[in-house]
């Protein structure tokens, strides 16, 4: 089955959409490097989970305008997009993901700083009731500790057992 003009013209058009959401993705991705400057094979990885999320979103989109089947002026479409989004918007978005980082760090802290201190104090708190309790306990052990030295007999003398402790005979 044949696509009408209008079809093609409608599914290049959409085609563009399509690359600004790759393209969107892409700016995400190197935001995320740019602040985090993850190791060599980590970048591997994020790229090639890229490439496939990007190729399985173009399929996607063929499948359901072009009946299933991958016309190279969509991916053409797809391409131009993204170009035009990485060179008007995307440089300018990692060139500031510093600035947008640190502005998402401050509000977060703004909101979460309040939470965090009331959890500090809590757990002060928690450690010194635990810290009185424990030393309570400690005590207790090392005077006990001390009084059971006392009381042992000496080692070079024997013990015998009383015939209330010993063991009955047969």
């Amino acid at each position: 089955m044949e696509l009408t003009f209008q079809q093609q013209t409608t599914a290049f058009a959409f085609s563009f959409l399509v690359g600004i959401g790759i393209s969107f993705i892409y700016t995400i991705l190197a935001m995320i490097r740019a602040i985090f400057a993850p190791s060599k094979t980590t970048l591997i990885i994020i790229d090639c989970v890229f490439m496939c999320l990007s190729s399985v979103i173009t399929f996607l989109y063929s499948v359901a305008v072009t009946i299933g089947i991958v016309r190279w002026y969509v991916v053409f479409g797809e391409f131009v997009s993204c170009l035009a989004f990485y060179f008007l918007i995307g440089r300018y978005l990692k060139k500031s993901s510093k600035f947008i980082f640190d502005a998402i760090k401050h509000f977060l802290s703004f909101i979460f700083m309040p939470i965090f201190n009331l959890l500090c104090r809590l757990l002060v708190r928690l450690k010194s009731f635990v810290g009185a309790v424990w030393g309570k306990r400690k005590k207790k052990t090392q005077k006990s500790g001390i009084f059971s030295k006392f009381r042992l007999q000496c080692h070079k003398k024997m013990l015998y057992n009383t015939s209330r402790h010993s063991a009955q005979k047969r």
